[in-house]
Order: structure tokens, then C-alpha cells, then sequence
């Protein structure tokens, strides 16, 4: 917000750095940047920051995008036509569900429109969280879980620890 960080520049210059962070530590550094420059975290950008470290960790998890909504949370999968995703990964990720989340997680298919072309496959987890820092918790939990089932070899990023 304008009134942590007063100038647009400022605020346009940690916005496009957080998101383009390649590790966790990156993030941390950016964080006490601004803490070093403007003061306590508010908890916007508290959760700015949060929305910036589960975007990273779903983009190792393979989501192409999550969606939070009142009543539930959408990942959404990678397009129908990737087929090598389809082939190995994707029944890695049903499997994990079935054993983890088969009472918490869904999995839905959409058949494509006329005008996209594409089906739309995508995971749904009810909204039942108390808080928007419950939901990112859950949600960076769960894609650092995903992502090491993936690629057991990056588990180190994982692990890192943050605190936002």
C-alpha cells in the first residue's frame, strides 16, 4: 500500500522483483529489505509476500494457476496437450491424492468450449480456512509436497526455511 511505500516506483520495483524470485532466499532478502527501508510488514504485504513464495513453489508443483475463491481453492493443471505430464507426472499426482487428500482434494475435468479448444483439468480443495494465512500455509505445504514427489533431487528448495 501507498502508505508503507510511498513512491509507485518503489512499490513497482519490489512488485516485479518478488515475482520473479528463483529461491526462497530471495524472497527473505527482499523481505528485509523492506523492512530495513519502510518498517514493520503489514499484513498485506505480508501476504503479498506469501502469494509471491506460493507462486514459486506451484510452478516446481506444475500448477499453472491456483484460483482462491470464497467457497474453494482451484489448481489448475497443465494443459491436456502436454502429453509427458500426462504420461508420468499426473499419475504420480493421483496417486499422492488417493493416499493423501482422497477425502480433501477433487479432481475435475471440463470439457473444452468451441472457442478454447483445450480441457481444463484442475484439483478443488474446499475453502474451509479460518484465514487468508492458513489458506497460503496449506497451499505451500501442499506444492512442496507435490513438487517433491516430482523431482525428489530439488527437495533442498523445500526445505529452506521462511517465515512470512
Amino acid at each position: 500500500p501507498s502508505s508503507y511505500m510511498p513512491d509507485q516506483m518503489d512499490r513497482l520495483n519490489f512488485y516485479t522483483t518478488l515475482y520473479s524470485i528463483k529461491n526462497i532466499s530471495e524472497a527473505e532478502e527482499i523481505k528485509e529489505e523492506m523492512i530495513d527501508r519502510f518498517g514493520p510488514l503489514p499484513t498485506l504485504v505480508k501476504r503479498f509476500i506469501g502469494s509471491a513464495v506460493l507462486k514459486h513453489y506451484a510452478s516446481y508443483a506444475l500448477f499453472e494457476r491456483i484460483i482462491i475463491q470464497r467457497k474453494s481453492i482451484s489448481l489448475i493443471l497443465p494443459e491436456s496437450r502436454k502429453e509427458e505430464y500426462y504420461q508420468f507426472k499426473f499419475l504420480q499426482l493421483m496417486k499422492f491424492i488417493m493416499e493423501e487428500y482422497k477425502n480433501t482434494v477433487k479432481f475435475e475435468q471440463r470439457r473444452a468450449t468451441s472457442s478454447s479448444g483445450k480441457d481444463i483439468m484442475k484439483l478443488i480443495i474446499p475453502n474451509t480456512f479460518e484465514t487468508p494465512e492458513k489458506i497460503m500455509e496449506f497451499l505451500i505445504g501442499f506444492c512442496k509436497r507435490i513438487m517433491n514427489i516430482y523431482v525428489p533431487e530439488i527437495k533442498e528448495v523445500s526445505e529452506e526455511t521462511e517465515s512470512f
